[in-house]
This record gives C-alpha cells, structure tokens and sequence, in this order.
C-alpha cells in the first residue's frame, strides 16, 4: 500500500487532532480503490508519530479561511 501526506497536524487535544489540508491537494485524491474526497467524514487517516501508525477516523470538518 502506498501512503501520500495530505496535511499538517497543528494542534492534538483531549477533543481530537485538528490539521490542515495541503493548499495544492484539491479537493478530491485518487487512491488504489478509486477516488475519494479530502477529509470526508468516517473515513480513516493514518497519523505516524515516533515509529508508530495511529489510524483516525474523521468525525467533523471545520473549514477556516
């Protein structure tokens, strides 16, 4: 399985992980099994941090400008 980054974590606390979206992504990513919107809500991301995967599952997005 290949891996892509889609963004930046910017802040992890006790209510979950907020992160932005690479500005140059768009708004949809091919993937081996077909396309997918960026951060759509009850999908998954793996998050690496010190040698480890962390899967997270999306449950809200919040669009700052």
């Amino acid at each position: 399985m290949s891996s892509r980054e889609i963004g930046k974590i910017t802040s992890i606390g006790i209510h979950g992980i907020i992160a932005d979206i690479n500005d140059d992504l768009g708004n949809y990513i091919n993937t081996m099994d077909g396309i997918y919107f960026v951060g759509e809500v009850g999908s998954y991301v793996s998050v690496y941090e010190m040698g480890r995967t962390i899967i997270a599952e999306i449950t809200g997005i919040e669009t700052c400008h």
